[in-house]
């Protein structure tokens, strides 16, 4: 679960969601359980996926040193470029949105091989960075037909 909260990929699919206000978007935790987020199931290998991926960059983040007085918004920043340039970060990206778009569309999700256990990126598009962005889920009323 901490991977998935902590994903590019989830923030971007909760943003179409969110308020605007003077310092960007608001009330991310309004509107993220509204996606179709699925219990864990340990027989699931996206979920185990995640999970691993997760232990992985908890781990990444705790060897970036953290500076006396520095203010945590520095510190969150050299966090995510140490997650990056790992590749985690793109990793978890790319299993959540796998999670999120089966998940929207009814499939239980299953993991596509490639570098670093998952597949490549595809271009950066809202309906590849949400794949439920382009899907009839509604996250009031929960998947339609």
């Amino acid at each position: 679960m901490c991977a998935i909260l902590n994903s590019e990929t989830l923030r971007t699919c909760v943003q179409q969601y969110q308020a605007r206000g003077q310092w960007g978007a608001r009330h991310f935790d309004k509107y993220v359980f509204n996606l179709p987020i699925p219990r864990f199931e340990r027989g699931n290998a996206v979920h185990r996926a995640l999970a691993d991926a997760g232990q992985t960059a908890a781990d990444v983040a705790l060897s970036v040193p953290s500076e006396e007085g520095e203010y945590f918004t520095r510190t969150r920043k050299r966090i995510r470029k140490a997650l990056a340039e790992h590749g985690v970060a793109g990793g978890i990206d790319r299993l959540t949105a796998q999670l999120l778009d089966a998940t929207a569309q009814g499939l239980p999700p299953s993991p596509e091989k490639g570098a670093r256990g998952v597949r490549p990126a595809p271009a950066q598009t809202t309906a590849s960075i949400c794949p439920i962005a382009s899907s009839p889920f509604d996250p009031y009323r929960g998947a339609e037909a």
